[in-house]
């Protein structure tokens, strides 16, 4: 298993969704296509996740071997547990293998670029951050934010992140006092012994830090001041303020949907027992990247039930669900909050009005729908980074054989083209694949460009 991670890269949950028939020892190939965590068997949270990963020989070697030790499971997977026959669970294989080793040994490894790792005893420093390769100017730094590293000679310390850590290990040893009984009774549920779903050390010092920034009694604060994200003087003028924003930085794999739940559980429970804590919301907003996650977290819908995250990660009691559901979380895309391009004279607004009258004026037209809310999306790559695009219309026409197009209304877009390319390329690909009918790509960018759509459209 550590070979399998040191080489792919991989997530612990892709790892334990490994079976045997993912491997090809003649091609020398592994296919990465699912993911294990707890009893649930998942997709890949994007299709470019899913790979195929060239094998090492000295690897299928060591494969090979590991195949003749292992349990033996009708779906053969690669790491069973021998107890249950299915993949082990992350959350054993760290309080059980990981940990106790790491508590034994009482040492960790210091690494620096270029030269040999040392073993060093003791307790790795607190948390280090280095600056990019092409940084030019140094980083400012304090004694309370940021300050030069004394272990790494490139490195910054995170002064006020190592302060909330040691705070926040006291405050626990004491407790948790000032936090409300709502609160409480959750970390209790959390923490509680004899757990079959564990959490994991980051999901619960994440949340707790948040929970403690929040909730801790004045003296375990004293000194942490976190820094507001202030918007510019011309914007303060116009009265807009800055957020109070707290970040939980998690390594991939590391269950940050998890979070996600106990910190909406937490707001919203506490706000439904004490409707006038201003300290807590009934309703958390959490913003997607892309469809494909979106789609992945409605189970943060506390409307699901037993089929959300609170029941099958075991993060609130079922008598407390009826409560939960008196809240909401709303899951959506970062691209409604994107600002709305606008041409001179409110060009944009016209066009996507101009763009619904003729198209459901149009003789050739059979039905239409405005891709708001349907989670169509195409994806597209811009510096190095996945995107969805999400046309404004779908239009079916009248014909004897299923034939639609996508319609998109502009005013100015910086991505056109690239938007553009996504599109023709994706309707190639489904035209070609054909057996969802015929697709075509159109574009509306002023009144007469909808008039133009009106005549080609038939064509």
């Amino acid at each position: 298993m550590v070979l399998i991670a040191l080489c792919f890269g991989l997530r612990i949950s892709e790892i334990l969704g490994l079976r045997w028939t993912d491997f090809d020892f003649k091609r020398s190939i592994v296919l990465i296509q699912r993911s294990a965590v707890g009893k649930r068997l998942n997709r890949l949270k994007t299709e470019y996740s899913q790979d195929e990963v060239p094998l090492e020989k000295s690897l299928i070697v060591v494969l090979k071997k590991w195949q003749e030790l292992c349990a033996k499971t009708e779906q053969q997977w690669v790491f069973p547990s021998p107890a249950t026959g299915r993949p082990y669970h992350a959350d054993s294989i760290r309080a059980d293998y990981l940990v106790p080793v790491g508590v034994k040994l009482g040492r960790y490894w210091y690494i620096q670029e270029g030269e040999t790792p040392i073993l060093k005893e003791g307790r790795r420093r607190p948390s280090v951050i280095f600056p990019p390769r092409d940084q030019k100017e140094p980083w400012k730094t304090d004694e309370k934010l940021l300050k030069p590293s004394t272990e790494y000679p490139s490195g910054y310390e995170l002064a006020l992140v190592n302060l909330i850590r040691e705070r926040l290990v006291a405050w626990q040893g004491q407790g948790y006092p000032g936090v409300t009984r709502t609160t409480l009774k959750l970390i209790e549920w959390w923490m509680r012994d004899g757990r079959e779903k564990r959490l994991f050390f980051a999901q619960l010092e994440s949340a707790l830090a948040i929970i403690f920034l929040t909730e801790a009694r004045p003296d375990f604060l004293q000194g942490i001041s976190i820094p507001r994200d202030e918007p510019s003087d011309d914007r303060k003028a116009d009265g807009y303020a800055g957020f109070q924003r707290y970040a939980c930085k998690m390594a991939t794999g590391s269950g940050k949907t998890t979070v996600m739940g106990m910190l909406s559980a937490w707001s919203i429970l506490n706000k439904v027992n004490n409707r006038g804590d201003g300290r807590f919301s009934d309703v958390a907003l959490v913003v997607c990247p892309n469809v494909t996650i979106r789609q992945r977290l409605a189970e943060l819908n506390p409307e699901n039930g037993e089929a959300s995250i609170y029941r099958t990660r075991d993060l609130v009691p079922a008598h407390l669900m009826p409560l939960l559901t008196q809240g909401r979380v709303l899951v959506t895309n970062w691209h409604v909050f994107e600002p709305q391009s606008m041409q001179a004279g409110g060009v944009g607004g016209k066009v996507i009005k101009a763009a619904a009258y003729y198209i459901d004026k149009h003789h050739a037209v059979h039905s239409f729908v405005k891709n708001a809310g349907l989670g169509f999306a195409i994806p597209y790559l811009h510096n190095g980074q996945m995107h969805d695009y999400m046309p404004d219309f779908i239009v079916q026409l009248k014909s004897d054989s299923p034939r639609y197009v996508i319609v998109e209304t502009k005013g100015y877009d910086p991505l056109e083209d690239v938007k553009r390319g996504a599109a023709e390329r994706w309707v190639s690909a489904v035209n070609a694949e054909g057996s969802y009918g015929r697709w075509a790509y159109r574009i509306a960018k002023e009144d007469h460009g909808c008039k133009w759509y009106h005549h080609r459209c038939s064509s």
